[in-house]
């Protein structure tokens, strides 16, 4: 299996676009396994979820069968409307 079976579109990226998908996901990593020690069955809340970090974060926890809660802005809440997120979070309005 090549990197292509895995990520469409990944032809057209860059060095530097490639080299920051490992550095988001642990980040992600980082963040909720070492600080935040989350384990299954508990809840998470996951802030600017469309970004990169936000994305692995969503990754990570979905397949650490936590539940799920995102937030992002509303032009892209699209990107939120991924199989076992639990509930997107609307911030107010302003």
């Amino acid at each position: 299996m090549v990197v292509q079976d895995v990520v469409n579109g990944v032809d057209a990226w860059t060095f530097a676009q490639a080299a920051t998908v490992p550095v988001a996901f642990l980040t992600a990593y980082y963040g909720l396994h070492h600080l935040a020690d989350l384990k299954p069955g508990e809840s998470v809340l996951i802030h600017a979820a469309t970004g990169g970090v936000g994305q692995g974060a969503l990754q990570l926890a979905q397949h650490l069968n936590t539940t799920v809660y995102a937030e992002a802005r509303r032009t892209e809440w699209p990107v939120l409307a991924v199989p076992g997120l639990t509930q997107g979070v609307r911030p107010p309005p302003r």
